[in-house]
């Protein structure tokens, strides 16, 4: 749903290395995303990009029988489309709305036409996939390494880092479906960060009460990627 482009409260990382005399409202369009929304069908080439500003996106792999897993979120740090960046064939995982809010969106053809004339901005994108694909990568090994509490200290500390502190809305099923695991042991696992007081968990809405202590309780793959 497009919203007024003076309205954002945050902005994208990447948009904003853009030069200054670009008018970003000619390149993209502000729009409001849903949580559980999808954001184009698995395995189709990604005619449109986005470039969160006040959301969350999942990249989940697997499916309905083979169960799910997520191998990356997406905040205003980056950018959904980079397939479209490396010229390939579409990702084999599904985009996902994680945490609702704004973001920016671009159509593909216009965001290759845009690419061609700022090769600065090019370089920093492919630094930005670069990153994203040594998570992707972690985020398979921490999956069968570490404990469920672990993995999902370190996933809260990542999504707060790309949600700027704000609480996040998250269910028991969400949970295990990021994490790819059965929803009992997410109840177990928030319950007991809860009973540590690292966290206030109500109704789906997390609150990060001690974040030094999450870090403490997360598993290295957070001090990793930091």
């Amino acid at each position: 749903m497009p919203i007024p482009a003076a309205s954002p409260s945050r902005n994208n990382h990447l948009l904003l290395r853009l030069p200054p005399r670009l008018r970003l409202e000619a390149e993209c369009e502000l729009v409001q995303l849903r949580a559980g929304e999808p954001l184009g069908d698995f395995g189709q080439p990604r005619r449109e990009l986005y470039f969160p500003g006040g959301c969350l996106i999942s990249l989940m792999a697997g499916g309905a029988d083979a169960g799910t897993l997520e191998l990356a979120l997406v905040g205003d740090e980056g950018m959904l489309g980079l397939s479209v960046l490396l010229g390939g064939d579409p990702p084999p995982w599904q985009a996902v709305v994680r945490g609702a809010g704004s973001a920016w969106r671009m159509p593909a053809t216009r965001f290759r036409r845009l690419l061609g004339g700022q090769p600065r901005w090019q370089r920093q994108l492919l630094g930005y996939a670069g990153a994203v694909l040594a998570e992707l990568a972690q985020a398979v090994v921490c999956a069968s390494a570490h404990p469920i509490e672990a993995r999902l200290a370190r996933w809260l500390l990542t999504a707060d880092d790309r949600n700027q502190g704000q609480s996040l809305l998250q269910t028991h099923a969400m949970l295990a479906s990021v994490l790819g695991v059965r929803r009992s042991g997410i109840t177990a696992a928030a319950g007991d960060l809860q009973r540590r007081q690292l966290i206030r968990y109500r109704r789906g809405q997390i609150h990060i009460l001690d974040r030094p202590g999450l870090e403490q309780a997360a598993c290295h793959c957070y001090r990793r990627a930091h």
